[in-house]
C-alpha cells in the first residue's frame, strides 16, 4: 500500500512537470514569485486585471510611473501577497514560489486534469507539491490570486495544513478582506 501511494505520487510529479516547463514563456521575477505569462498575453492588459481593487496599506500601492509592464506587474504580486499576509496574520520567513499564467482558461483547465485527475473547469488553482499558482490571462484578477496566495499561505505556514474546507474559508477571508 504505501509503495503504491509513493508510485503514484511520483507520477503526479512527472506528470505535473510537464506543465511546469516554460521554456517559452516570459518570467518575471519577485522576491518571492517567478511570474511565467505565456508570451503572447499582453503585460500591460494583465497589469490592469490584477491592478482593479485598491489595497489600503501602509506603503506605496503604485510602481514607480516609468516602470516596465514586467516590473508592474512584480510590484503588484508582491502588493497582493504582502496585503494576504496581513489579512491572515500570517508572515513566513522565506518563501519561493511560481505563478503560471497561460494565455486562455482551456489551458488551465488541461494542465488542472492532467495535474489532479479531474476534469473540473477552474479559473485558478495552486499545488502546494509543485508550489505553484496557476491560471491564465482570461481568468486572473487581484481577487483571484489573493484567493490563491491565501491556500499558498495556508499550506506553507502551517505544518499540518488545514482541511479543503477550512482552506477554502479562509481564502474567501482573504478575498473578502482585500480592501479593508
Amino acid at each position: 500500500m504505501r509503495k503504491r501511494a509513493l508510485l503514484l505520487s511520483a507520477f503526479i510529479l512527472f506528470i505535473s512537470a510537464a506543465f511546469l516547463k516554460a521554456d517559452d514563456f516570459l518570467e518575471i521575477h519577485t522576491p518571492v514569485f517567478t511570474v511565467y505569462c505565456d508570451p503572447s498575453i499582453n503585460l500591460d492588459r494583465l497589469y490592469k486585471k490584477i491592478n482593479r481593487r485598491r489595497l489600503y496599506f501602509y506603503k506605496s500601492t503604485r510602481p514607480d510611473p516609468s516602470s516596465t509592464a514586467e516590473e508592474k506587474m512584480a510590484f503588484r504580486v508582491n502588493l497582493i501577497l504582502e496585503k494576504v499576509k496581513e489579512i491572515l496574520g500570517m508572515y513566513p520567513a522565506s518563501m519561493n514560489f511560481k505563478i503560471k499564467i497561460f494565455k486562455d482558461q482551456v489551458s488551465v483547465t488541461d494542465a488542472y486534469r492532467g495535474i489532479t485527475g479531474r476534469n473540473d473547469k477552474v479559473k485558478a488553482f495552486y499545488v502546494h507539491k509543485l508550489r505553484t499558482i496557476f491560471t491564465s490571462e482570461q481568468g486572473v484578477t487581484d481577487s483571484v490570486l489573493a484567493h490563491e496566495m491565501g491556500h499558498l499561505l495556508q499550506n506553507y505556514y502551517f505544518v499540518a495544513p488545514p482541511s479543503a474546507k477550512i482552506s477554502e474559508l479562509l481564502s474567501i477571508y482573504v478575498d473578502t478582506n482585500l480592501e479593508e
